[in-house]
């Protein structure tokens, strides 16, 4: 009797049924290894997405945020060109003086230099500068602005040329460089903080 129980085992197995029941396993383990290497693979289609899209909205965002202060540094020279104006004037070169001592103080202002129409260097925080031609220190054509320029030395300080201007005439230029590599550096830690950091 045991004969026959192992051959009626024998012959399940060996039946129609099992290869039918072995095949619709092996299907669903077909499909759900399919489902899985999917899931894995479009999760980093989506991750590999995010960080572009990521990526260019940060640019995008570093691109405003510095066009913005340059345009505030460009702004910030307009006050001190009708302080410097109104001294011109009034021949009062120690009291221009005394504004650039104040202002190179600032930990972004790299040099500030004043330069007559002629291209003489009247005034500059490097006093290396004054009584020299325009060339040993800046492109000459600055000379020929007549509005405020923002361009960037060999060293990428950013500078601002913005002429002086009288009532009917150019009474100088006035040249501020501004710190770049400080100034991004600033702007990094800003954005990494999401707030500006403490003074």
């Amino acid at each position: 009797m045991e004969n026959t129980h192992v051959g009626n085992t024998l012959k399940t197995r060996n039946g129609p049924h099992w290869r039918l029941w072995l095949a619709l396993v092996v299907l669903v383990l077909l499909a759900l290894g399919a489902i899985y290497l999917w899931k894995v693979w479009s999760e980093r289609q989506l991750n590999a997405h995010y960080e572009a899209t990521q990526q260019t909205v940060l640019q995008r965002s570093q691109q405003a945020l510095t066009q913005q202060t340059i345009e505030l540094l460009r702004f910030s020279t307009i006050p001190l060109t009708w302080a410097i104006r109104r001294e011109l004037m009034a021949d009062n070169l120690e009291q221009i003086n005394a504004y650039f001592l104040e202002l190179i103080r600032e930990p972004y202002v790299r040099q500030i230099t004043l330069i007559r129409p002629d291209g003489m260097i009247l005034l500059s925080t490097n006093k290396k500068l004054e009584g020299q031609r325009i060339e040993t220190a800046f492109p000459p054509e600055l000379l020929d602005v007549t509005k405020p320029e923002v361009g960037q030395d060999a060293q990428g300080n950013i500078r601002i040329a913005q002429p002086v201007m009288g009532l009917n005439q150019k009474l100088g230029l006035l040249v501020v460089s501004y710190a770049g590599d400080s100034i991004q550096q600033k702007m990094s830690t800003i954005r990494a903080a999401g707030t500006p950091p403490p003074g």
